[in-house]
C-alpha cells in the first residue's frame, strides 16, 4: 500500500498531466482562430464568405475556450462579444441567449476557474511543502554532516589525546626502566676478561666500574698489574677494588683457563679472588657468573675451546660458589640454543658477543638480581 506521501505525489502528477492537456488544447484553438482571421483579411475582410467563416469560427471558439482563458495570473484569451454573437447583418445568431445562457456559461466558467485556481493554489502549496521537505532534509543532512564531522573531530581529538597519553606513559615507563637499570648497578664492580670488558663497552651498564683485561685469568688477576688505577698507575684487580666502595661484585673467569692441566689450581685461585673481595668489603654481595657456550663451529673444530670443557669448568665453579655461599648465575643456559651452542648470529668469532647480546646479558643480570632466578 502506498504511503500518504506517495499517494499525494500520484495525485499531483495526474493534475499536472490534465493541466498540460488543457494548455495544448488552448494553443491549438488559438492557432485555428489566427488562421481564420488571416483568411478573412486575405479575402477582403468584408466579403460574405470570409466574414461568415471568421464569425462562425469565433463563435465556436469562444464557447469552447471560455473554460481555458485563465493562465497563471494572465488572460490567455478573452471572448469578443461583438465577434462571436453578432454577425455582419446585426442579428444575434449565437444559440446561447446572452441574458440567460450567458449566466449559465458564466457559472460554468466560474466553476472551472475556481477549479483551476484551486489547482494552482494546491500546486503552490505542494511546491511549498516540497521546498519545506527539501529544506528540512537539507537541514537534517547538514546537521547530520555537522554532527558527523563533529563526532569525527571529537574521535580524532580523543584518539590524539589517547595516543599522546600512551606515548607519554610509554616514555615515562621507559624513563623509569632506564632509571631503574642505571640505579641497579650503583656501587657495583665487574671483574673478568675481554668478555666482561665487552659488557662494559656495549651492554649499556651504567654507574658501575669495570676492572678487566683481555686474556685475564684467575692467577694473573691478583699477580699481574694489568689494571689502570685512578692515579694512572698499574695494579691488579684487588688493588683496583680498594679504590672504591662497592656493595656488589660480579666475577667471571674460566674461558682462558680451559687449557690448564690442573682444575684444582684453577678453583683455588678463584677462591682467593672471592676471599680478597670479602676482605675489602666484608658485606658485599659477590655474584659468580658461569661461562656461556661457544658456537657449534668452534665447538666441533677445537679440542680445547669447546662446550664440553666449558660445562666441566662451570660445574666446578658452581660447586665452589655453593661452598663459599655466593650467588651463581647460569649464563650457559641463558645463551645456549636448543642444541646447547651459542647462536651463530650472537657472535662474529664464536666466542665474543655482538653488541645486542651484551645488552641481553645486562638484562639477565638485572632479572636475576630482581628475584627472577629461572633461566
Amino acid at each position: 500500500m502506498d504511503t500518504y506521501r506517495e499517494q499525494l505525489k500520484k495525485r499531483n502528477r495526474k493534475k499536472r498531466n490534465t493541466r498540460g492537456k488543457r494548455v495544448i488544447y488552448a494553443i491549438s484553438v488559438t492557432g485555428m482562430l489566427s488562421l481564420s482571421i488571416y483568411l478573412c483579411l486575405s479575402q477582403g475582410g468584408s466579403s460574405g464568405f470570409g466574414a461568415r467563416a471568421a464569425n462562425s469560427h469565433r463563435a465556436e471558439t469562444n464557447i469552447e475556450l471560455g473554460k481555458y482563458n485563465v493562465g497563471l495570473g494572465n488572460d490567455l484569451y478573452k471572448p469578443s462579444e461583438t465577434a462571436s454573437q453578432i454577425n455582419e447583418t446585426g442579428e444575434n445568431k449565437n444559440p446561447i441567449d446572452m441574458s440567460t445562457g450567458g449566466d449559465k456559461k458564466d457559472k460554468s466558467d466560474g466553476a472551472d476557474l475556481e477549479d483551476t485556481k484551486g489547482d494552482i493554489e494546491e500546486k503552490k502549496e505542494d511546491l511549498a511543502n516540497n521546498q519545506t521537505d527539501t529544506n528540512t532534509e537539507e537541514s537534517n543532512s547538514n546537521n547530520t554532516d555537522d554532527s558527523s564531522k563533529e563526532n569525527v573531530k571529537n574521535d580524532k581529538a580523543t584518539e590524539d589525546e589517547n595516543s599522546k597519553k600512551d606515548t607519554s606513559e610509554d616514555e615515562k615507563s621507559e624513563d623509569k626502566n632506564s632509571e631503574f637499570e642505571n640505579d641497579f648497578f650503583n656501587n657495583t664492580i665487574f671483574i673478568g676478561d675481554s668478555r666482561t670488558e665487552g659488557l662494559g663497552q656495549f651492554g649499556g651498564v651504567k654507574n658501575a666500574k669495570f676492572y678487566t683485561y683481555r686474556g685475564l685469568q684467575v692467577n694473573t688477576a691478583m699477580k699481574k698489574d694489568y689494571i689502570t688505577l685512578d692515579n694512572k698507575q698499574k695494579g691488579n684487580v684487588l688493588d683496583a677494588a680498594r679504590q672504591t666502595s662497592f656493595s656488589k661484585a660480579y666475577v667471571m673467569f674460566g674461558l682462558n683457563e680451559l687449557g690448564w692441566d690442573s682444575l684444582k689450581i684453577f678453583i683455588e685461585d678463584y677462591r682467593d679472588i672471592i676471599k680478597g673481595l670479602r676482605i675489602i668489603e666484608p658485606n658485599c654481595e659477590i655474584i659468580i657468573q658461569a661461562n656461556y657456550p661457544v658456537t657449534k663451529k668452534l665447538n666441533d673444530g677445537d679440542k680445547v675451546f669447546n662446550n664440553t670443557n666449558i660445562k666441566k669448568y662451570n660445574d666446578l665453579i658452581k660447586e665452589m660458589a655453593d661452598e663459599e655461599g655466593v650467588e651463581y648465575i647460569d649464563l650457559y643456559s641463558f645463551f645456549a640454543n636448543k642444541d646447547g651452542n651459542l647462536p651463530d648470529e650472537a657472535t662474529s668469532d664464536g666466542i665474543h658477543l655482538n653488541p645486542s647480546y651484551f645488552k641481553d646479558w645486562k638484562h639477565c643480570l638485572i632479572d636475576f638480581g630482581s628475584g627472577n632466578t629461572e633461566m
